[in-house]
């Protein structure tokens, strides 16, 4: 069986896009940074997962998704940084042509407990793979809440190239639309805006976001996948400031209120 993540001339690309990162800072104040990387053992795909920060992950389960076949790994109990742990997945490229994405999800939890999770899209070629003629590229953003943010998709072919689309996100972020249908004429570029949310991830973490690209031609699958960072900042301030100064504004009224409104003393009648 044929498996390879690229040609050995495209190996640095392919290995930019199966870099997940999720670096995280724990209650305790170490750090967590979880990076995903892939390579090929004979017919299995390796999944290798490394921690890169400075405090142990725990409870490590991955989940590979390749062409609508689920695979998840063993748990791990513990991963010490720069420890890597490589694990074996197989792969049936089996009647597939051409170049196909493999998502890696990594959930994991630092030593309070707290749930984590990255995400990866790697690329792996069946038979008579080819370079997709789509490039799209996601720019790094940090996020307040909700914030837009635009995919841009080029294409290099002279015909109109109709793809479709998902974006692959951790579980800490809401991106949106997830998936759609985005048509880019020849030789030309479109936009699909979207928009990223945090859900439940702690600030000043960073996170991997992927867009990834799919379409067929002349019995040849192509993809193009689009990653970025995505950093988690402090929520503004501005909202509860402007509470705070409104109870006082409220309870400044009332005080003024009952200063006003005092009874007046009452004057005794004199004898004459």
């Amino acid at each position: 069986m044929k498996c390879a993540c690229m040609a050995l001339a495209r190996t640095a690309v392919t290995l930019a896009f199966g870099v997940a990162l999720a670096s995280v800072r724990p209650a305790s104040g170490g750090t967590i940074s979880m990076q995903v990387t892939c390579r090929v053992d004979g017919t299995n795909l390796v999944v290798e997962i490394v921690n890169a920060g400075d405090e142990a992950a725990q409870n490590i389960v991955g989940r590979v998704d390749f062409n609508g076949t689920i695979v998840e790994t063993p748990p791990l109990q513990s991963l010490p940084p720069s420890e890597p742990r490589g694990v074996p997945v197989g792969l049936s490229l089996a009647g597939l042509r051409g170049l196909y994405p493999v998502i890696v999800v990594v959930n994991f939890e630092d030593l309070n407990g707290y749930p984590f999770s990255t995400v990866s899209v790697l690329q792996v070629t069946a038979e008579d793979a080819q370079p997709s003629d789509l490039l799209g590229v996601l720019s790094e953003t940090s996020i307040r809440g909700k914030t837009p943010m635009a995919f841009r998709i080029r294409n290099d072919h002279a015909d109109a190239i109709t793809a479709r689309y998902h974006l692959v996100a951790p579980r800490e972020l809401l991106a949106g639309p997830a998936t759609g249908e985005v048509s880019v004429p020849g030789s030309g570029t479109a936009t699909v805006p979207l928009t990223v949310e945090n859900f439940s991830a702690l600030p000043n973490s960073r996170y991997g976001l992927h867009a990834v690209l799919e379409y067929d031609a002349e019995g040849r699958h192509y993809t193009t996948v689009a990653s970025t960072t995505v950093t988690v900042l402090q929520p503004r301030a501005s909202g509860s400031r402007f509470f705070l100064v409104a109870i006082l504004i409220v309870a400044a009224a009332i005080a003024g209120s009952f200063l006003f409104k005092r009874p007046s003393a009452s004057v005794p009648n004199q004898m004459v």
